[in-house]
């Protein structure tokens, strides 16, 4: 890309956005695929940008309905049994130990301050180096936390892109 960087964007096989220039994409489905994505890089990365907006839940069972392809709607009442889905951000340290890792929170609801929390406890539970914050509960702008602590602040995409960008290059040395 623009700065030297060999980029590989995994993107939802189902996103409508239009892919980003310079880059390779590879698509993904689900959790798991992205997963397997990810563990299947040729070589490690040195930068995990995890922006992707996951599966909370999946089906673990349909009661009242047979096992065809198709959900009739004469079928009459169906439930639905959910579970949590086996999430990707906190597996990242254990495949990529040397990688600089940064997670998303976008947040809809609370204050700020709550928003900011949710980001720095994503932080400690996934051991990632830091989150970048946005969201309504955010306010305007993005919220950048590094594991070392503190806030700062970017009012639109661009400038925390290029934040980013410049923190990835390697230092002078």
């Amino acid at each position: 890309m623009g700065q030297g960087f060999e980029v590989i964007c995994f993107r939802s096989e189902t996103s409508t956005a239009p892919g980003p220039a310079g880059c390779e994409v590879r698509n993904f489905s689900t959790n798991q695929s992205l997963a397997g994505g990810l563990r299947a890089l040729p070589r490690p990365p040195h930068v995990v940008l995890h922006a992707a907006a996951l599966c909370d839940f999946v089906i673990a069972g349909i009661e009242g309905a047979s096992g065809s392809a198709k959900l009739s709607s004469r079928t009459g009442e169906i439930r639905l049994t959910l579970r949590p889905a086996a999430k990707v951000l906190p597996e990242l340290r254990g495949w990529f130990p040397a990688a600089r890792i940064i997670g998303w929170k976008y947040e809809m609801e609370g204050t700020r301050e709550q928003a900011v929390e949710r980001a720095a406890a994503q932080i400690r539970e996934s051991g990632t180096d830091g989150c970048v914050v946005n969201g309504d509960a955010y306010g305007s702008g993005f919220g950048l936390l590094l594991q070392e602590g503190g806030v700062e602040h970017f009012a639109d995409k661009a400038a925390l892109a290029g934040h980013l960008a410049q923190a990835a290059l390697p230092s002078a040395g």
